[in-house]
This record gives C-alpha cells, structure tokens and sequence, in this order.
C-alpha cells in the first residue's frame, strides 16, 4: 500500500518537474507568437499600392503560424509532455494561428491576389500613384 502512494507521489513529482521544464520554452514561443501577430495588425499599410507592407505583414503571418505549429507539436507530440502540460496549453497556439490566419486573409492576401493593385474605390487609397496622370 506504501508502495503505490510513493509511486503516485513520484508520477506527480515528475509531471510537476516536466511542466515547469517545458513552461520556459513554450512561454518564450508563446511570447514570440505574440510578438509577430502584434507587428502583423500593428502594420498599416500607406494604400493599395503598398506592397512593401503587405510583403511584411504575409512574413509575420506566417513566421506567426509557424512558431505556434511548432508550440502545439512540443505539447502534443511527445505522451509524456501532453500528460503533464494539460490540455490548456494547447489553446495558445491555437489561439495566435487563428489570429494570424486572420490577419493574412484579412491584409497579407490582397497584395498576393490583386498583385499588389485594387481598382480605384476599392482600396483604401485609390488609384496607385505612379498610375495617375497630372491633370486629372
């Protein structure tokens, strides 16, 4: 009987020493996930013609989705971490690639579909400035 309580001590013991293990790298991750999605949204591109922006917000977006891939297959790849970590450190990663899934539809896929040009009133800036003639 003393037997089975100190082998269950030991498996908590274990469980709790590997979650604070894989907190740090999967905080960092986290945290660097983080950082990309928010320079993603923060980017505000100067019109339609801006493709200097949209270039870098489809690079975070998918510097983004790939860090968060990364994060969810250290947590749920390896048994022994997905027993320790819980389910709830799957959420995050989840989380940041849905935001930057989003922003990419929302802003990095226009310059890549519309190759960098949207018909004048579509765009928040009109026509492409090197396209406008004087006097018009």
């Amino acid at each position: 009987m003393a037997d089975r309580r100190e082998d269950a001590h030991a498996a908590e013991d274990e469980g709790g020493c590997l979650r604070r293990v894989m907190a740090v790298p999967l905080g960092i991750l986290y945290l660097l996930a983080a950082g990309l999605c928010y320079s993603a949204w923060t980017i505000r591109p100067s019109g339609t013609w801006d493709e200097d922006a949209y270039g870098a917000i489809t690079l975070f977006c998918f510097l983004a989705i790939v860090v968060s891939v990364i994060a969810l297959v250290i947590t749920a790849a390896p048994p022994a971490v997905r027993r320790a970590m819980g389910p709830r450190w799957l959420a995050p990663p989840l989380v940041l690639a849905a935001i930057a899934v989003t922003r990419w539809v929302l802003g990095g896929l226009r310059s890549v579909l519309l190759g960098g040009w949207c018909p004048r009133g579509l765009g928040s800036a009109g026509a492409r400035p090197d396209r406008i003639k004087p006097g018009s």
